[in-house]
């Protein structure tokens, strides 16, 4: 015979008879989807890098570059913009960055014959600029330039604080400017973009 402890001897709940909880199998799955999705989702903050701890702007991501890219103020906008459906800037989110980068090494360079392989932006300095098209979607200006040497002080104050958009590419291998639609998912050549905007 099992005798009631005083707890339950004061809750007057007879020993042997204890609330049995069961979790039903949705209930199990439930939390089991729920798990899967929190594990999944990516940290954009360990593939994102920021070496300069006063300047947030300022980034790295090794796994795409070697060097630095600079994301601009969604209160920057280049007069060459407004004339191609520029409406007004918008903050990059860190996905967003990630998602630019995939699209460049992942889709364009299958619809170029001067780009033989991923690797060939890898020495690129970026610059990014994010904002909403006239057809109120969200597009990425990408800004590509490799220097020969060891950048000056100047060329990087320049880098850091103007937006370069070159209509023509007057150096194949040093300059390439994309323009990323990551509402339709699509990656153009900035030239191809002014056309589509005449």
């Amino acid at each position: 015979k099992t005798r009631a402890t005083a707890t339950l001897r004061q809750l007057h709940i007879p020993p042997n008879v204890m609330p049995n909880y069961k979790q039903s199998p949705m209930t199990k799955y439930f939390l089991i989807i729920l798990l899967n999705l929190i594990l999944a989702q990516p940290n954009y903050s360990q593939i994102i890098k920021y070496p300069n701890k006063s300047d947030s702007t300022i980034i790295s991501i090794p796994e795409y570059y070697k060097n630095f890219g600079k994301v601009f103020s969604p209160d920057y906008c280049p007069k060459q913009l407004h004339l191609n459906g520029y409406v007004k800037g918008y903050k990059l989110a860190e996905d967003e960055i990630i998602k630019a980068e995939i699209f460049l090494q992942e889709n364009y360079p299958h619809k170029s014959k001067r780009i033989k392989n991923r690797n060939h932006w890898k020495k690129h300095w970026r610059q990014y600029l994010a904002f909403i098209n006239n057809n109120n979607e969200k597009t990425i200006f990408l800004h590509l330039e490799k220097y020969n040497h060891k950048p000056s002080e100047t060329s990087i104050e320049w880098w850091s604080t103007v937006v370069s958009i070159v209509n023509e590419e007057w150096d194949e291998h040093h300059t390439d400017d994309f323009v990323i639609n990551l509402t339709t998912n699509n990656i153009v050549p900035y030239s191809k973009y002014i056309e589509s905007k005449k």
